[in-house]
């Protein structure tokens, strides 16, 4: 099973981040896309309380379930993806 480690971090200048980026060599694989979460969880909040979400997420067309929760042991989060499937047309 993989590990995901994610990191967000406040960007004061969208366009001289990119240009920074450019100039070190990265280049723009996904443009700029919307994305739309929806969380789901049992009514009594059964897996908020074992630290679990359930998430359906679309993302430029493609719709991918997750299931995400605390490992037995460690601080570290698993990610499992159940399915995706992309948009008709």
């Amino acid at each position: 099973m993989s590990i995901e480690t994610e990191i967000k971090f406040k960007v004061e200048d969208a366009a001289k981040l990119a240009q920074r980026l450019r100039d070190a060599g990265f280049r723009e694989d996904t443009p700029r896309t919307f994305e739309s979460n929806v969380l789901f969880d049992t009514p009594d909040r059964k897996m908020r309380a074992r630290t679990e979400i359930l998430r359906i997420r679309n993302y430029g067309g493609r719709w991918v379930i997750t299931h995400k929760r605390l490992p037995d042991a460690g601080p570290e989060r698993t990610r499992t993806n159940t399915g995706s499937r992309r948009r008709p047309g």
